[in-house]
């Protein structure tokens, strides 16, 4: 399974290939942290 992420501004994209179980962790920037977003 491929999945795409980047930062918010869109500066930075990405795309990784993984097993369609994956584990997320807390984001540390300013504005996940402020809303709670996993990655």
């Amino acid at each position: 399974m491929f999945y795409k992420g980047g930062c918010h501004c869109g500066a930075v994209e990405f795309e990784v290939e993984a097993s369609e179980k994956i584990i997320v962790v807390s984001c540390n920037c300013s504005i996940c942290s402020k809303s709670g977003n996993l990655h």
